[in-house]
C-alpha cells in the first residue's frame, strides 16, 4: 500500500489555500468534486484523471496530468499540460521538467505547449519512459 497522501487543496506556508474543484456532469446532473493534487513543483502539481463511466465517476490513478496551483489558474481555472501519462512519476518528471525549462511557461501557447510534450515524451520513450 502506498504511503502517499492525494490533497484535494494545497496549502502554502503564508496559510493560503488552493484546490482544483471541477464540475463533471453525469447524465442530467452536474456534480462538484475536488480533484486530489500532489504538488511537484511550487506552481506544478500532477493529478489523476476523472472519467465518467455510465453513472459512475472513476477517479484513475492509471492516468495523471500537469497541472499549474498558483493564483489565479487554480480552482476551476486549473491550466494542464496537454499531455496525460500511464505513470504518476513520469507527469512528476514532466512537471519538473517543464517548470524548469526557460524557453516554455504556462502562458506559452497551446500548440506550443503541445509541441513541447511531444518532443519530451518523444525524447524519454527512448530511456524507455512511457507517457
Amino acid at each position: 500500500m502506498s504511503d502517499v497522501v492525494m490533497g484535494s487543496c494545497l496549502t502554502w506556508s503564508g496559510g493560503s489555500t488552493y484546490g482544483i474543484r471541477v464540475q463533471v456532469p453525469v447524465g442530467e446532473v452536474i456534480y462538484a468534486l475536488d480533484r486530489p493534487l500532489i504538488l511537484v513543483t511550487p506552481v506544478a502539481a500532477v493529478t489523476p484523471d476523472l472519467t465518467v463511466n455510465g453513472p459512475a465517476i472513476e477517479i484513475r490513478t492509471d492516468r495523471w496530468t500537469v497541472v499549474e496551483v498558483r493564483s489565479p489558474y487554480v480552482g476551476g481555472a486549473a491550466r494542464a499540460l496537454p499531455v496525460v501519462c500511464a505513470d504518476r512519476a513520469v507527469a512528476e518528471r514532466i512537471a519538473v521538467a517543464y517548470t524548469d525549462d526557460p524557453s516554455v511557461d504556462w502562458d506559452t501557447d497551446p500548440a506550443d505547449q503541445e509541441a513541447w510534450c511531444l518532443c519530451w515524451t518523444a525524447a524519454h520513450d527512448q530511456d524507455g519512459d512511457t507517457a
